[in-house]
């Protein structure tokens, strides 16, 4: 096969995969908002977020934009790598709306 066509298949990893992440960040980001504003409605104040979150989300944006910078000859060591970002913001997001949940039930 052409290299160029590995290139368009990274590419099109890539682009998928930071979109993935983007799409996650602003779907939880709303539920989070949400979440907030029924706690401030039910009287109580929610808790800041700690720096791990902050830290954990930093961590998988530089993991989803790795394989833009360098490139590797198989797509799918990308997509794995684009998948480990993209689920690691997940698991960040549902984290922290687990523990703006237990803080409404309390």
């Amino acid at each position: 096969m052409d290299p160029r066509t590995f290139q368009k298949i990274n590419l099109a990893v890539c682009l998928t995969g930071i979109a993935a992440y983007i799409f996650v960040c602003i779907f939880y980001s709303v539920r989070i908002y949400k979440k907030k504003k029924s706690l401030s409605a039910a009287g109580k104040t929610a808790v800041s977020a700690q720096r791990k979150f902050f830290a954990t989300l930093v961590m998988c944006a530089c993991v989803v934009l790795l394989p833009v910078f360098i490139w590797f000859r198989q797509f799918y060591v990308t997509a794995v790598i684009e998948g480990s970002g993209v689920l690691g913001a997940l698991l960040a997001f549902r984290d922290r709306l687990e523990e703006l949940e237990k803080q409404l039930s309390a």
